[in-house]
């Protein structure tokens, strides 16, 4: 019988997440990875499909018909896991934000520098979006154009100060040059 997720405490969530986890390494044979509620699993092209539907006959399984929205079933060598766009190539993997987050936070930083404000719930939110980016980008200089964007989210009256406007013009412009 189903269980119904709705009632269902954080720390069940989570132990329901590591049973399916083990369930399909054990019994279909994947190696699945799990953030919270998201379910990854490499797979060769050949198969990558199929594993994903019998990996999705598994969650559907344990927790009744509607546990998993066909729309949320994707596979392919270029997948959005996360706000970040993740391609797969022979020599490697690339990881991007992926297009729509990407215009999101150029959109938020370009009103920031035209209006000359920034809430501290603004500047929290653009914030964790792009900390993915600040531990790779340009031997850590990522790090240092987020820490303005993190400092302003203690910021009483939200003017942008010009260490945020720099910091802002430059994901402004790494994010327009998809680099």
């Amino acid at each position: 019988r189903p269980i119904g997720l709705l009632r269902l405490e954080p720390l069940h969530l989570f132990m329901i997440g590591a049973l399916i986890c083990k369930l399909a390494r054990k019994f279909l044979h994947m190696v699945v990875f799990r953030y919270m509620d998201d379910f990854f699993a490499p797979e060769r092209p050949d198969v990558m499909e199929h594993a994903m539907h019998c990996f999705a006959r598994l969650v559907r399984l344990l927790l009744g018909p509607s546990a998993i929205a066909a729309r949320k079933l994707e596979c392919g060598r270029r997948l959005v896991i996360l706000g970040v766009q993740i391609s797969l190539e022979a020599a490697g993997y690339c990881c991007r934000p992926a297009a729509e987050k990407a215009l999101k936070c150029i959109a938020v930083m370009e009103d920031a520098l035209s209006r000359g404000v920034l809430h501290s719930g603004c500047a929290q939110k653009l914030a964790g979006r792009l900390s993915w980016a600040s531990q790779f980008l340009f031997k850590r200089l990522g790090r240092a154009m987020i820490r303005p964007i993190f400092g302003q989210q203690y910021s009483r009256c939200g003017k942008v100060p010009v260490a945020l406007r720099v910091a802002l013009r430059w994901w402004i412009w790494v994010l327009k040059h998809d680099i």
